[in-house]
């Protein structure tokens, strides 16, 4: 008998046999049937006490609660090569007698299916109301490690959630022992109950990702009544990597399957018997060739993290999986027709994606069109083990958003929750005048603007899921520049009409960075979706935008929602027309400097468009504004003929719609 007691989160029917059917197998060392087994009456091992410590966090929290609610029972029986699986849930408050009773109902089921029907036929009827009727005798015997033979508990009265608990935390596996009374059989069963367990094992695409050379797998675990898991990965058959849960291919690997093996433990418990094990569907492959490596050459070499005054800082819109793979309008072959679906797909992308992200070794990393899974099994594993802290926030009303990480090796201290947030932009604009800083007069008129104008303001405040993150980090080593570093990533509206709302996205985004900033240099990066001429950027970089501004209230009359942004057919005439406010920065909003010198001429080139959208912008240092970031280094980017070649992006060689940016920075501080 396995028994575990569920945290008082988990109800219900819980299959621990499922995770992942379709990339479990055997473990290379071992005959085992499945993951969960018979366990074996070894009783050898030290013997447990009732300090939980040694049970790992999970554990202690399922078995000193007053709200446990169910215990799983999963009963194994073997007989030569044949195994029988009974398995149950119990409410923890039941009578333990009660729930051995019905199991012992459910291995008279079982095991009448094992007798053929003619024999039944052949019995008589009274004995088979002794196959059909269980007669209980139940019998929990104990055994220890000093007394080879065995004593009765007496276990009347006893509920399955303090007596599985008292199993767990007194005695070893195999020195309890029940015996139950099915057929005029009496069937001995040892317990081991709540064993180390893994309860879910994620890898990124459900083991159905491309595997590359040079690029690393990495599974994510959880685990009940365990403190560890032994992690072992075998290539084309041989140990190559013991106990980590990253593995990085080699050229010798190509051709070659990978199994991953997942054993869990705690002191006293070595999970022999609990052990799993996942083939990836994709054997090592030859790493598809990604044309920004080798024009980023000096970019990848090893850095010199001995100067504590330079930040590296990566922005890269990586394209989400939804919109690679949306219809457009009545055309099905979607936004890439050029490109085949296997090129695209995520299982390949995504891996190269995240070899680019850490070849360039960078500080501080900014991503846009992150799918939620993409995240969780793969980069954010992948990079907390090279050392980076990071947090998601979905975009509402989709699949994907953004995410941060930053390098807490070198650079920063592992930041708190006080220090990281992130807000969805409808809230950002003020619902009255008392929410506004004093010295934002400008926020006043879009407030007053935006009051007059329903349409606008229920497309800004209701209809636009888009989101901002904002990071305070707290630098290792300050003794030269500043001791914080805010750090702010955003993905904006994309509409090519919807250059007004992008503006006043941006400007609620640094009001609200003026609040949370405290005077700190300021790391502003994302998609803005805004070209360098348009409205927003030149918010950003000018400080002000004049009501005639050429772009940036072109479609302010004639944008409409209802129809999916295409414009009115009925455009006012000039004494119709609204008058835009003029909008400028607060005098104590830092001046924005761009890390790239001069605007690439494209960050992102489709079949339709060709510009940049995409930007790292840091504050300067000034008379309000101590230390600054100034830039001494952006990577290079392609030429557009490197990309015509294989028509636009993505394609084989470019895994993604947008070019990442990579900018070195110094810190500056004012001249006196």
């Amino acid at each position: 008998i396995v028994a575990r007691i569920l945290p008082p989160d988990g109800e219900g029917d819980f299959e621990w046999t499922q995770k992942n059917p379709g990339a479990r197998i055997h473990h290379p060392r071992s005959e085992l049937t499945d993951a969960t087994t018979l366990l074996t009456s070894d009783s050898t091992k030290k013997p447990m006490t009732e300090n939980l410590s040694g049970f790992g966090q999970d554990t202690q929290e399922a078995l000193t609660t007053d709200e446990v609610r169910w215990t799983i029972l999963d009963v194994y029986l073997r007989k030569g090569e044949e195994e029988e699986h009974v398995h149950m849930n119990r409410a923890s408050q039941e009578l333990v007698t009660n729930a051995i009773q019905r199991m012992e109902l459910s291995i008279a089921k079982k095991l009448e299916k094992t007798i053929p029907p003619e024999q039944i036929k052949e019995l008589k009827r009274e004995e088979r109301k002794k196959i059909k009727g269980v007669e209980t005798n139940q019998t929990v015997f104990v055994s220890s490690n000093d007394e080879p033979s065995q004593r009765e508990w007496n276990i009347d009265g006893l509920v399955n959630g303090d007596f599985w608990k008292q199993v767990a935390t007194t005695f070893n596996p195999g020195q309890v022992c029940i015996t139950v009374q099915v057929h005029n059989a009496t069937i001995p069963l040892s317990v081991d109950s709540c064993p180390p367990t893994v309860t879910a094992v994620r890898a990124f695409d459900h083991f159905e990702g491309r595997v590359f050379v040079g690029i690393p797998l990495v599974v994510d675990l959880d685990l009940l009544f365990a403190t560890h898991a032994i992690v072992d990965w075998y290539i084309g058959g041989e140990l190559v990597c013991s106990d980590n849960v990253m593995c990085t291919p080699t050229e010798q690997d190509v051709g070659k399957e990978v199994i991953v093996s997942i054993q869990p433990l705690r002191p006293g418990h070595d999970g022999t018997d609990y052990l799993e094990a996942y083939r990836f569907k994709h054997t090592v492959e030859e790493r598809p060739n990604n044309a920004i490596i080798p024009l980023r050459r000096e970019w990848i070499r090893k850095r010199d993290r001995s100067d504590n005054k330079s930040l590296r800082v990566m922005t890269f819109n990586i394209l989400a999986h939804e919109k690679a793979f949306m219809d457009v309008a009545d055309d099905s072959s979607g936004l890439y027709p050029y490109c085949d679906d296997d090129i695209i797909a995520r299982s390949r992308r995504a891996p190269l994606i995240l070899h680019e992200i850490m070849a360039y070794q960078a500080d501080v990393i900014c991503l846009q069109e992150v799918d939620d899974t993409s995240f969780e099994n793969l980069f954010r594993p992948a990079l907390h083990l090279c050392g980076y802290q990071g947090f998601y926030r979905k975009k509402m009303g989709t699949r994907e958003g953004i995410a941060m990480f930053w390098d807490t090796r070198h650079t920063f201290e592992e930041a708190s929750e006080n220090d990281i947030n992130s807000f969805p932009i409808q809230g950002l604009f003020p619902k009255d005048e008392s929410e506004i800083k004093e010295d934002w007069k400008s926020m006043y008129d879009v407030y007053d603007f935006l009051q007059e104008d329903d349409d606008l303001r229920t497309i800004l405040t209701k209809k636009l899921g888009h989101v901002v993150q904002i990071a305070s980090l707290t630098r290792k080593d300050s003794s030269f520049g500043p001791k914080k570093v805010v750090v702010s990533n955003t993905h904006l509206f994309f509409h090519s009409k919807g250059h007004h709302i992008r503006l006043l996205q941006l400007f609620a985004i640094c009001h609200k960075l003026a609040k949370e900033r405290q005077g700190y240099p300021l790391l502003f990066c994302g998609d803005f979706n805004t070209t360098p001429h348009t409205g927003g950027v030149r918010l950003l970089l000018d400080k002000h935008v004049p009501p005639n501004h050429h772009t940036a209230w072109k479609h302010l009359d004639t944008f409409c929602w209802e129809t999916e942004g295409h414009l009115k057919e009925e455009t006012p005439n000039k004494e119709e027309r609204r008058k835009p406010p003029s909008v400028h920065l607060a005098d104590s909003f830092p001046t924005l400097k761009s890390g790239y010198e001069e605007f690439p001429v494209f960050t992102h080139y489709i079949s339709a468009f060709c510009d940049t959208l995409d930007y790292i912008l840091t504050s300067q240092a000034s008379e309000m504004e101590e230390y600054g970031l100034v830039a001494t280094n952006s990577a290079p980017m392609p030429s557009k003929e490197m990309i015509e070649k294989n028509t636009a992006m993505p394609n084989k060689e470019w895994p993604s719609d947008h070019v990442s940016l990579v900018c070195d920075f110094d810190f500056q501080t004012a001249k006196k």
